[in-house]
């Protein structure tokens, strides 16, 4: 008589697959992975995608990285860098622009109309927003879009300079009050970008923020344009929120 096949437990979609919010990205998503890992998370995952080895294999991502996952909701953290490549460093000559609330000019500085702004911004996310494309198409689950950092007021003594403007630096930084009109302009186009695909837009956590918008100091990362784990946990708090999790 034939032995009966042990049958292996049935497991759950969230135990095969690790996590009920999968979180995709590139540079902003490492705060997110380093908080989910401090805190032991069992909710989310959250993976750096790109490949490192691109020259190589032609392709930005590393698609092996999230294979087999199947979460309730994915959450796309994708490009996030173009308002600090627009505006980061101080521009020859100066710009500024008018972007409700933020309507104040500074002396001395040329103005930008703001849709020349929009534009630039728009243009520069689609890289990014290709590359969430991308990754969203493994996917059937619902899906969001997840803003980058807010900006930070000013360097000090603990700055890291970003490596892509360590060579630009001696020009000085932006007046954070132009470089936050630059964040909200880019949200704003990511948003609208997001959308026309589907894609639910999630802004930056309040709880991360000063009563000026900029990202609160002990939030910052060695460089001021990423978040550090603190960020991150606030990032996830956010999502748990949002997204009903």
């Amino acid at each position: 008589m034939a032995k009966a096949t042990e049958m292996p437990p049935v497991m759950s979609a969230q135990q095969q697959f690790g996590a009920a919010v999968l979180i995709l990205g590139e540079s902003h998503a490492n705060a997110i992975a380093r908080a989910i890992k401090a805190a032991d998370e069992t909710d989310f995952v959250a993976i750096d995608v790109r490949n490192r080895s691109s020259a190589a294999s032609g392709g930005k991502i590393d698609f092996d990285s999230f294979a087999g996952y199947r979460p309730r909701h994915l959450v796309l953290a994708f490009g996030g860098t173009e308002n600090n490549l627009v505006g980061l460093i101080e521009t020859d000559p100066p710009f500024d622009l008018v972007c409700p609330p933020y309507e104040n000019i500074k002396d001395g500085r040329t103005l930008v109309p703001f849709a020349a702004i929009e534009e630039i911004l728009s243009r520069r996310l689609q890289s990014g927003l290709q590359r969430a494309l991308e990754v969203r198409s493994h996917f059937d689950c619902p899906v969001h879009a997840l803003a980058p950092p807010p900006p930070f007021w000013s360097f000090d003594q603990r700055t890291q300079v970003p490596n892509a403007f360590a060579d630009l630096i001696e020009a000085g930084i932006a007046p954070p009050s132009v470089r936050r009109k630059l964040y909200s302009v880019l949200c704003d186009a990511m948003r609208k970008a997001y959308l026309e695909h589907g894609i639910e837009f999630v802004a930056a956590p309040p709880s991360s923020q000063d009563e000026k918008s900029f990202l609160l100091r002990s939030l910052w990362d060695k460089d001021p344009t990423h978040g550090n784990a603190a960020y991150g946990r606030c990032v996830l708090e956010h999502l748990r929120e949002e997204l009903n999790v």
